[in-house]
């Protein structure tokens, strides 16, 4: 009978302690890594791309990437790369735009000619979303696409590495050549 008692009351416990991390591991999962922060209530979502061309522009003079987030309406992974990893970066020196991949909204392209949002991604060959992608003032891919959203909880790790990957691409475009002696 103390037998069956207790290992009643082992799984009760275990139960419990199964739900606390249950409810923790959001929280936890959103703040690891630097662009993984939750973001406040009233943080307003990712700006759709309007002009490429001027936020290319933006994103050079900060010595920055450009990023660029290729949605899907009803996304329930592109919700949560939008509002958990790229929302909060509006804050920091990073121009992220957001493009629906099938979207008719009108906008300016990096080369400065009008486009559409589902041109754009047939441009840059997005066939899937979400994908991030990296770039520099006139368009060239910094560091890969980020496809996918976050199923295993390694998103802002992936999010950093490729941020850094396209940093250290522009920080060597900056750096003036030596010259063999």
């Amino acid at each position: 009978m103390k037998t069956a008692l207790a290992a009643a009351m082992l799984a009760m416990l275990a139960n419990a302690v199964n739900a606390a991390a249950s409810a923790a591991a959001p929280a936890a999962k959103a703040n690891a890594g630097t662009s993984a922060a939750t973001p406040p209530a009233s943080l307003p979502p990712v700006p759709l791309a309007l002009d490429l061309q001027r936020d290319g522009i933006a994103a050079a003079r900060t010595g920055m990437p450009l990023v660029l987030f290729f949605s899907l309406p009803d996304c329930r992974y592109c919700h949560t790369v939008r509002h958990s990893y790229l929302a909060p970066m509006q804050h920091s020196p990073y121009v992220v735009r957001e493009i629906e991949v099938g979207g008719s909204l009108a906008v300016t392209g990096l080369d400065g000619a009008a486009t559409t949002h589902a041109a754009l991604a047939r441009r840059f060959g997005v066939q899937f979303a979400p994908t991030v992608l990296f770039l520099g003032p006139a368009g060239a891919e910094l560091a890969p696409p980020l496809k996918g959203g976050d199923t295993a909880g390694m998103y802002g790790a992936y999010l950093d590495a490729r941020l850094a990957t396209a940093r250290h691409a522009i920080s060597a475009t900056l750096r003036p050549e030596r010259k063999a002696p």
